[in-house]
């Protein structure tokens, strides 16, 4: 499988981190570098970005909840 431009780099050699950091806040964390983060009940609404000019990965959504079922109801 072409991963040309998925959006992601797959090494060809065993990678060791360099130091593991345990996070207790990840929320905190997430805020104190200035990211909005959005909960969602559903990825679904997301589909429509695939039928856009713009470049989106959606790697294992088939697992998300619905997603499936999605694909039915449009093919």
């Amino acid at each position: 499988m072409s991963l040309e431009d998925a959006g992601m780099w797959v090494s060809k050699v065993p990678i060791v981190p360099l130091q593991v950091e345990t996070r207790h806040d990840l929320m905190a964390d997430v805020r104190e570098q200035g990211v909005e983060l959005r909960v969602s009940e559903s990825l679904v609404s997301l589909r429509k970005l695939w039928q856009t000019s713009l470049h989106v990965s959606g790697i294992r959504l088939r697992n998300a909840r619905d997603w499936m079922s999605q694909d039915r109801a449009i093919g």
